[in-house]
């Protein structure tokens, strides 16, 4: 890696997985070729509105895209009272009375999380959004990402290239960020090591731009699952809803046409574009377009144009537990049945079985994502 990106390298490696090998030259030397394809472009979260009267629409379409299994729940959250909650994390949030119909114009609102979303494959994702926009869908947040897989920075070395605090004050002496002018650095660490590193650019809510940019190592994340380092931008208001209707025209006819796959990685990709660039800064000069950009950031962008849309993703929760219980917990439940004999043990541990007062949301969305996917046609996992 160049030199304006590394500025400790010892400290750098420490920071990092041990396993990767880092740094611009540390795949195809040129950061521009083809051999970047490996990196992930994708959609990961959605939520908006829309008239109440395509509820019975729109339950039927999250019924079909998310499964039968979901549950009426009184009670919802901002100024909702009801809400149809799936094992996935889907929800669709409404009213009981008119009044508060009212209240939100007559419109309900749908959340589609991340670990909705990798469910499905990406053209199943943007026809839906393009069922929703025909039906006066409004959207209010969209998040779009893009994994490096190249690790080309860890969020790590971009906070000591980008920016820098005096040590008392905390005033900005390098601040070589252009769209945000807040940096926030998230650091996690246990008795193994760093469990969490990131870097934020932006602020959420009433106060900021309707922009919001993290860079994460997802490594730490998944916990060794996704070996990249992940740059997530949150968009909300009238910038989600460009980005939103940017998506929806990658769809010839709003569905009823073919998808231009390549034009919805062109999309997503631009909006990373967009959102950000990094170049050194110079006292006194004013044109942005003078100064030079650095060297891992101008490698991401001419690697953007090859990133591949993400794939769905299998959620494995089941076959690891069954593993786990096999490996760690038979012998366990061998020697209670040998010290309690059977009479005692067995009906405790099937008591334990097939109660379900144990259930997090966590495992019924398990459950329910390996029923309905049991008896598939294999798909492709993401990396």
């Amino acid at each position: 890696m160049g030199k304006d990106a590394v500025r400790t390298p010892s400290t750098v490696e420490r920071e990092s997985p041990r396993t990767v090998t880092r740094g611009l030259d540390s795949q195809n030397g040129s950061g521009g070729s083809k051999k970047a394809a490996a990196d992930v472009l994708g959609i990961h979260w959605l939520r908006g509105s829309i008239p109440d009267t395509m509820m019975n629409w729109l339950t039927a379409k999250l019924r079909e895209l998310w499964g039968d299994d979901y549950e009426v729940l009184e009670h919802g959250f901002w100024v909702y009272d009801r809400h149809k909650a799936w094992p996935s994390g889907v929800k669709l949030l409404f009213h009981s009375t008119e009044e508060g119909s009212e209240l939100t114009l007559n419109r309900i609102a749908l959340e589609v999380p991340g670990s909705a979303i990798e469910q499905l494959d990406m053209r199943a994702i943007v026809s839906f959004m393009a069922a929703l926009s025909i039906r006066q869908f409004q959207c209010s947040r969209l998040d779009v990402y893009f994994d490096d897989l190249q690790r080309t920075v860890t969020p790590a070395q971009l906070y000591q290239v980008v920016w820098e605090e005096s040590l008392f004050e905390g005033l900005p002496l390098r601040h070589d960020v252009i769209g945000f002018k807040r940096c926030k650095r998230v650091i996690e660490s246990n008795r193994q090591g760093r469990v969490h590193d990131e870097v934020a650019f932006g602020r959420r809510g009433k106060e900021g731009s309707g922009k919001y940019l993290r860079v994460y190592d997802k490594y730490l994340e998944s916990k060794g699952e996704t070996l990249a380092v992940r740059w997530e931008l949150e968009l909300s208001d009238h910038h989600a809803r460009k980005a939103f209707a940017s998506i929806v025209r990658t769809m010839d006819d709003l569905g009823a046409g073919p998808w231009k796959q390549e034009w919805t990685a062109d999309v997503l990709g631009g909006l990373i574009r967009w959102c950000v660039d990094f170049k050194k800064r110079v006292a006194g000069v004013k044109n942005l377009d003078r100064l030079e950009r650095y060297a891992f950031w101008q490698s991401i962008l001419a690697r953007l144009g090859f990133a591949r849309l993400a794939c769905r993703r299998i959620v494995k929760a089941i076959d690891k537990a069954r593993d786990w219980v096999c490996r760690g917990v038979a012998g366990t439940l061998q020697m209670l049945r040998k010290a309690l004999g059977d009479e005692v043990a067995i009906p405790m541990i099937c008591d334990l079985a097939f109660g379900e007062d144990r259930l997090r949301p966590a495992h019924k969305r398990a459950i329910a994502e390996y029923l309905r996917l049991k008896g598939s046609e294999p798909v492709p996992v993401a990396w």
